[in-house]
């Protein structure tokens, strides 16, 4: 069985120091364009069911989310909103989250945080 390390952060700092080691030589007019390039995107999902995890956040009801994801190059910014039935009423699930996506030779990774919010 594969062990990762103990402690993330170490290997973490290296898959992006590796990344950008190997985009620092590609750094040619048409490469750096397209690197710098800001995508936006938006969406939204109508579900019969909202399960995480294998449990049931929509109460086995219907449920409606929404995103939008920005990125500028390796960097990007996530925010999602999904309804959702709990015992304590809140009035949404908000997803939040920062990040990076390098790309490695034929490798690509998504290496970010994210923080749940659930108001009211």
């Amino acid at each position: 069985m594969l062990r990762l390390a103990s402690r993330p952060t170490p290997v973490l700092a290296w898959l992006l120091a590796t990344a950008y080691a190997a985009h620092a030589g590609e750094a040619t007019d048409a490469a750096s364009a397209a690197a710098d390039q800001f995508k936006l995107m938006v969406g939204s999902a109508l579900m019969t069911d909202y399960i995480y995890r294998g449990l049931s956040y929509s109460a086995h009801q219907p449920s409606v989310g929404t995103y939008v994801d920005a990125q500028q190059g390796w960097l990007y910014v996530y925010t999602n909103f999904n309804s959702v039935r709990f015992s304590t009423s809140p009035a949404v699930e908000l997803t939040m989250a920062v990040g990076a996506r390098p790309t490695l030779g034929p490798f690509e990774f998504d290496i970010g945080a994210a923080y749940y919010y659930y108001p009211g």
